[in-house]
């Protein structure tokens, strides 16, 4: 059934005039059963429906019943009273029965005068799409008019602040005068949820002397839910990312309208006490049970001590304290007086964080007050946007998240600044939440001048994978990648790693990463999936000592187009080290789509990274010694067409023309003198005028050519193969080499900073691949080869079978 919009849709029940209704087998308490009989004018109503009896010569047995009968019929009906005093027996007499079976007739409303309380039945027209409160204003003041025992039993039940707004009260009239009427609570057993049931308003509840002991608003969602039927969005009060049960569900699917109530006030707790100027005290019960939330208030009035009134900010919540910042308390050991209330109006979030079973994934969404637009919570309606739709970005099931790469990414919000290097080398930016993916990152790293590194603050580590490792230190005098010796300990809460050299600086508070001998790697998709998965959970996704609640953490990252954003939604770290998100781990090839938010929100990115692929034969797998090694071909390549060869006698000529700058014993290789004998690897033996006019002498010994003038020649720097080759590092700085331990092995370069051997950043580089083994694999060397500006690079090195090799 649709939303009621209209008073004439709700009903307390058509009227049936019963002339001999009579109370039979009456029970008390908890079996208040009894039997209504009467001859055959019984109302015809079904099992489990609500009706009222009214005008009963006895006032308890008149109310609201719900039918507990099996086979109901228009003589004798089995009912259950749902509140007030229990039902007598009693003769036949005349009597009013409110309630007949049929959408028409059915009650929906019950508007109890002893208790001044209203209850609103899912029967009829009203449904769990409930009713707007103006049509509750309306069907009100038309009752009142039209029922003249309610204007003469009760006044009438509330007040409209703004209608615009969706402010209402309930508990005074339009005049000022207190009731105390109130919406009923809820009933589990008999399914009664009426505060739920209204829509489009917020409203306060006061007592017969005026004062407020609940507040509720209403949460209305802007925009679309992908599954208007199951998508259920849901919401925290406060601000404590560390309690695990703060994430509360609205009631129903779907896109929201709800009330949500964030005032209540519980009166004087027992034995209340201002222990201190900054907590207040019980003796029974539970401030955790009433719904005190860290980054909430308590509201207090009618204290003993006039400044003890007001509304405080929580740091701590405990069952029987609480902890305030602000202005100080009075201390007083005993308040028999003060009146407090859980008061959340000035923090609150709701959340729309879906996955549709194992299809497909979906965005999420978040909104806060000043998303909304408001300062704080009043009782009135309030829009926020929430929407969600198809993620094309997550295709992993929750299945395959529980498997290798997936369970390697590891989320720690730590509790300090994690420096890191990014754009600029040497210009660190901090974080203070790191995603690793197999490897371990913290920034509380301590070196003594000795070869043994120590950290606190251990968290989810397994020792075993750093066996042999790297610890790579990002900051400080010892900054740069070392070998671990053996497998890091835990030593009674601190984490000590063994290096085989020994630093060479005191520090304290250094951000490090340890790296496994073989590298588990995740590519933006996956973890951002993890993330995603992570972020649904309403469990402890921090991998620090400390806890967060993944239901009710903020966003980490968001995908646009091909590219992963990572902490640009500024999340709040509540263990202290910022709201910036860095990765350590990720798959070289993604380098160019990650972007990274630093702790004061600015996006950093990595210069341009080249990566790729070095692919291998199986020979080269089963080799135990097998090994790769990449060089450049050359640093520096000069090309004139000015060059000459001068004065050549035996292997030694002079090269002259326009030169690069080259000093004696620098290695040159030479191309492009039309005579193949003046081309090869030569050796400088005098600079005769740097620049222009250089000796060289043949390395292999053998004769040059004769003399060639203005020819278009190519002269290359640190020349592979030669003493002056150079290994190709990687975007870490590392030398690319390794041992062979798969078909496949992944590198990058950082394309846009390298200048190995005088090269020019940021152009492509001519390198060489070499690869050997011992018993199995011959040695290989593949030329030609160049990386460029791009990802997804594909190099491959296949040796024939080694047959004549001897250990």
């Amino acid at each position: 059934m649709a939303l009621i919009i209209d008073p004439d849709n709700l009903n307390q029940g058509d009227l049936n005039i019963v002339a001999d209704l009579a109370f039979t087998l009456s029970g008390t308490g908890a079996a208040n059963r009894t039997v209504i009989t009467g001859a055959t004018t019984l109302p015809v109503l079904a099992d489990n429906e609500f009706f009222e009896i009214r005008k009963s010569s006895t006032p308890g047995n008149n109310g609201l019943y719900r039918v507990n009968d099996a086979s109901p019929t228009t003589s004798a009906i089995t009912i259950e009273k749902i509140v007030g005093t229990d039902p007598v027996n009693l003769v036949a007499e005349s009597t009013d029965c409110l309630g007949t079976t049929g959408v028409a007739s059915e009650k929906s409303v019950h508007l109890d005068v002893p208790t001044l309380t209203f209850y609103l039945l899912e029967q009829g027209n009203l449904s769990v799409n409930g009713v707007t409160m103006l049509a509750i204003h309306s069907f009100f003041k038309k009752r009142w008019k039209d029922d003249q025992s309610l204007m003469d039993s009760a006044a009438f039940p509330m007040i409209g602040i703004s209608f615009a707004a969706g402010q209402w009260q309930f508990g005074v009239d339009p005049s000022g005068n207190n009731s105390g009427w109130k919406p009923a609570e809820d009933d589990v057993t008999e399914v009664i949820k009426t505060r739920r049931l209204i829509r489009n308003a917020g409203w306060d509840e006061l007592d017969s002397t005026g004062v407020i002991l609940r507040k509720f608003f209403n949460v209305t969602t802007l925009g679309t839910f992908e599954d208007a039927v199951n998508d259920k969005a849901h919401y925290r009060f406060g601000s404590d990312a560390t309690d695990l049960t703060a994430a509360i569900d609205f009631e129903f699917a779907g896109p929201v309208n709800e009330p949500v109530q964030y005032f209540r006030e519980f009166g004087n707790p027992a034995s209340c006490a201002f222990g201190t100027t900054s907590t207040i005290t019980r003796a029974t019960g539970s401030f955790l049970t009433d719904g005190y939330q860290i980054g909430g208030q308590v509201t207090i009035r009618t204290a003993e001590d006039v400044g003890n009134n007001g509304s405080f900010v929580l740091t701590a919540v405990a069952a029987l304290t609480l902890t305030v910042t602000g202005t100080p308390l009075t201390v007083n050991a005993a308040d028999t007086t003060a009146q407090l209330a859980v008061d959340n109006d000035n923090a609150f979030t709701t959340f729309l964080r879906i996955r549709d079973g194992d299809t497909n994934g979906k965005t999420f969404a978040q909104a806060d007050l000043a998303a909304a637009g408001e300062t704080g919570i009043i009782s009135k309606k309030i829009p926020f946007g929430l929407s969600n739709v198809t993620d094309l970005d997550i295709s992993a099931s929750d299945a395959t998240i529980a498997s290798t790469p997936y369970t390697e990414v590891l989320l720690r919000y730590l509790s300090g600044a994690y420096n890191r290097d990014v754009d600029t080398v040497g210009t660190p930016r901090n974080f203070g939440i790191v995603l690793d993916v197999g490897t371990y990152s913290q920034n509380q790293g301590v070196s003594a001048v000795t070869a043994v590194f120590t950290s606190a603050n251990i968290g989810t580590i397994t020792l075993g994978n750093y066996t042999g490792g790297t610890l790579t230190i990002h900051e400080g005098t010892d900054k740069g990648v070392h070998t671990i010796s053996g497998t890091p300990v835990n030593n009674a809460g601190t984490l000590e790693v063994t290096l085989t050299v020994a630093l060479t600086a005191v520090a304290t508070n250094l951000s490090f990463t340890l790296q496994r001998t073989t590298p588990i790697v995740a590519t933006r998709e996956q973890i951002y999936e993890k993330t995603q998965f992570q972020l649904r959970q309403a469990a402890d996704i921090d991998d620090t000592s400390n806890v967060v609640n993944g239901k009710t953490a903020d966003g980490i990252m968001v995908f646009e187009g091909a590219n992963l954003r990572v902490g640009k939604l500024a999340p709040t770290n509540p263990n202290g080290g910022g709201s910036g998100v860095f990765i350590e781990g990720f798959d070289s090839n993604d380098t160019n789509n990650l972007f990274f938010f630093d702790n004061g929100a600015v996006q950093r990115a990595f210069p341009f990274v080249s990566a790729g692929t070095f692919t291998f034969n199986q020979l080269l797998v089963d080799d135990t010694d097998g090994e790769f090694w990449l060089y450049f071909e050359y640093t520096r390549r000069t090309t004139n067409s000015d060059i000459d060869v001068v004065a050549p006698a035996g292997s030694t000529y002079d090269l002259e023309g326009t030169l690069g700058t080259y000093v004696v014993n620098d290695y040159l290789q030479i191309s492009g003198f039309a005579q193949a004998e003046n081309n090869g690897l030569f050796i400088v033996t005098v600079v005769n005028v740097s620049g222009s006019d250089y000796t060289v002498r043949k390395v292999d010994g053998s004769a040059v050519g004769t003399l060639e003038t203005n020819q278009t020649v190519s002269v290359d720097e640190n020349p592979y193969p030669s003493p002056q080759a150079i290994l190709v590092d990687n975007n870490a700085g590392a030398d690319i080499v390794g041992a062979i331990s798969a078909l496949t092995a992944a590198f990058d370069f950082d394309y846009d900073n390298n200048v190995q051997g005088g090269r020019t950043a940021a152009t492509n580089a001519n390198v060489v691949l070499v690869a050997a083994g011992a018993e199995k694999a011959q040695v290989a060397v593949v030329k030609g080869l160049i990386i460029t500006r791009a990802t997804g690079l594909a190099f491959s090195i296949l040796p024939a079978q080694e047959r004549n090799f001897t250990p």
